[in-house]
């Protein structure tokens, strides 16, 4: 019984490295239906993936706004200035009340 139990609670409930893994696919593409309806039950009983999603989302938003040429391939790159602006764009736009 024990272990049928563990099979379901396995099945049924994402481990966060998992949940974060289908955040950011979520942010690219879209989800199967059971992959998003066992997403939302974590981000249901999980704070601090649920924070990990906003978090993200508004990294992406923030990125994407600074017009950063995505090449296939390459990776783009900040110095540290670009790192402080953007950081600190993060924490205001995070600390913004609701």
């Amino acid at each position: 019984m024990k272990k049928l139990m563990s099979r379901v609670f396995h099945f049924l409930f994402y481990s966060c490295e998992k949940a974060s893994f289908l955040i950011e696919k979520q942010l690219e593409s879209e989800l199967g239906f059971f992959e998003n309806m066992r997403l939302r039950v974590h981000l249901f009983m999980c704070e601090d993936c649920l924070l990990y999603k906003s978090q993200s989302k508004l990294i992406n938003k923030i990125i994407s706004l600074l017009d950063v040429k995505k090449d296939v391939g390459t990776v783009a790159t900040f110095t540290d200035e670009e790192k402080f602006i953007l950081a600190a764009r993060i924490q205001h736009e995070m600390d913004r009340p609701e």
